[in-house]
């Protein structure tokens, strides 16, 4: 059987997140090795140690980290107010950094795997770039259009991307990438995603939307939750966050949670919302306007 090779883009103060992500990886798809690779500007000694402690727990598990030096992410246009780090377009670098890959898997760390991945990753993707799951809250905005493509056309969530390397790197898609990027990254909403279905339109083969049950799909679907086999929370409310997360789904990010070096965090998430909601009536009762 195959190894799955998982790759994550992330700064220091994501560590927590994506190891829950990782966690969540292991724990559902024992039965083959999973490689990691962390594409950042800096991890703590003290972060590294802890994803250290989860790769000595999982006989399972591999991880390697990778410096991103290039400086040109840096000058990429950022105008999703919540990302404020240019680590979200490192996912581009993927094909040129593991050209020995014929195949690789990407995964955001807002997310948890529920399920095995296995399926997902023997996904057969010989002719195309990539594959991923259609974004179910573009669709509902109606933004294709904007961007030139029609409503009936593959518009996928970023947040999942399973990546033919060979493909990519003999159609030279990160040279693309970046070159649409600084052409199209002031006129566009989503800033790498539409990139990613710009650049690789019509390329694209389109995964059950089990493999990426964003927010949307559990409110919209709320009978297809109990398949979901990666669960993402899409959109500015996470389950860590001060104010509530819509996403019926939220408590999963907390079990998985408590499985990783970082489970204490989860009195610090509590205290957080709850000064949070004192704050918000004290301002209520006495009429003070939030900033």
């Amino acid at each position: 059987m195959d190894n799955l090779h998982i790759f994550f883009a992330l700064n220091d103060s994501y560590t927590s997140h994506y190891c829950v992500t990782m966690v969540s990886v292991l724990t559902n798809t024992p039965n083959r090795h999973c490689h990691f690779y962390l594409l950042t500007d800096y991890i703590s000694e003290k972060n590294k140690g802890r994803f250290s402690r989860v790769e000595k727990q999982y006989a399972n598990c591999s991880i390697h980290y990778q410096l991103i030096t290039e400086k040109i992410f840096d000058s990429f246009h950022r105008n999703i107010d919540y990302l404020v780090s240019p680590v979200s377009y490192y996912r581009y670098i993927i094909p040129e950094l593991s050209p020995q890959l014929d195949k690789a898997l990407y995964l955001d760390g807002d997310l948890v795997v529920n399920g095995s991945l296995e399926k997902l990753w023997d996904t057969d993707i010989t002719d195309y770039l990539c594959a991923g799951v259609h974004d179910l809250w573009i669709e509902n905005i109606n933004y294709k259009p904007q961007i030139g493509f029609s409503s009936d056309e593959l518009y996928i969530n970023a947040g999942v991307l399973l990546l033919n390397i060979p493909k990519m790197r003999e159609e030279k898609i990160y040279e693309k990438l970046c070159e649409t990027t600084i052409s199209l990254g002031k006129q566009i909403q989503f800033q790498d995603q539409d990139i990613i279905n710009i650049v690789c339109r019509g390329r694209v083969k389109e995964l059950p939307e089990r493999y990426n049950f964003t927010t949307e799909n559990a409110i919209k679907h709320p009978q297809e939750r109990d398949k979901a086999v990666i669960v993402h929370y899409t959109g500015r409310a996470k389950p860590w966050s001060v104010w509530k997360c819509p996403n019926p789904q939220s408590r999963l990010y907390f079990d998985y949670l408590k499985k990783t070096p970082y489970k204490n965090d989860i009195w610090s998430y509590r205290l957080k919302r709850s000064k949070y909601k004192i704050v918000r009536r004290f301002k209520k009762i006495f009429g003070i306007k939030s900033h």
